[in-house]
């Protein structure tokens, strides 16, 4: 589970434990666990790491392929490596957007 679902899961568990609702639920995830290597592999087998050599723990952890779309983002190049101090943000975003303010 990412955390995002796992998140949900848990106040879900929370909620039938605190209400008594034994009705069934559909938790809908849309994160990916490749999203979040080090927190997925992390949590149940201790293990830290590179996030791109952590994708063949989460693989063989969860029978489920490394998808496609980040298979290969260890060799694709950088295009956002923009760094910004919390004081410049409203500054840049308006600068990034192009918004005359």
């Amino acid at each position: 589970m990412d955390p995002h679902t796992a998140v949900a899961d848990a106040v879900y568990a929370d909620y039938r434990q605190m209400s008594g609702d034994k009705r069934m639920t559909v938790i809908a995830s849309t994160a990916s666990p490749y999203k979040f290597p080090n927190t997925v592999t992390g949590a149940p087998a201790g293990r830290d790491g590179d996030d791109f050599a952590l994708f063949e723990t989460i693989q063989s952890m969860s029978g489920r392929p490394v998808p496609d779309a980040v298979r290969d983002l260890s060799t694709r190049p950088i295009l956002h490596d923009t760094v910004i101090d919390t004081a410049d943000i409203a500054e840049t975003v308006v600068r990034l957007l192009h918004i005359n303010a």
